[in-house]
């Protein structure tokens, strides 16, 4: 989901505290997967997303194994050569980025949001699996691509 706490950002706008209580009559009616994107919200929605992880840790230390959270990453984060795309430099950056605003130590799935005509194939595909490797995540997926890709 896109939750933010400014009406300026594309897509829903949901306070924080709205957005909690969304997630949580989510999860208690037996929803587990969570979708987000750095993207969203300029990185808030992935804030308000591990605020709600945290909050739920509080009284279950074991709840982040009970959901599947998948994030996206590619599209233009900051500004500079390396701000978007599928390169190493800014996958890199990026997952440090998710992982800080999601408050947690890996994530289920993470995709790539779109193709990227500047990067080879071969060292977007080796970045994720080095991710993999290293336990940042768990697998990784592919998100608006035309099938020829």
């Amino acid at each position: 989901g896109n939750f933010s706490d400014s009406e300026e950002s594309e897509g829903m706008y949901l306070s924080q505290g709205d957005a909690h209580s969304f997630l949580d009559t989510f999860y208690e009616n037996g929803g587990n997967f969570i979708d987000t994107a750095d993207h969203y919200g300029n990185g808030k929605s992935e804030n308000c997303v591990g605020n709600w992880i945290l909050k739920r840790e509080e009284s279950d230390k074991d709840f982040r194994k009970s959901i599947v959270l998948a994030t996206k990453i590619f599209l233009q984060f900051h500004k500079g050569p390396n701000g978007m795309g599928s390169s190493r430099k800014h996958l890199r950056e990026s997952i440090k980025g998710c992982l800080e605003r999601l408050k947690t130590d890996y994530i289920d799935i993470l995709y790539l949001h779109m193709f990227d005509v500047n990067t080879e194939l071969e060292e977007t595909f080796h970045t994720l699996n080095q991710f993999v490797n290293e336990g940042l995540i768990l697998y990784f997926g592919i998100s608006n691509f035309g099938g020829w890709q």
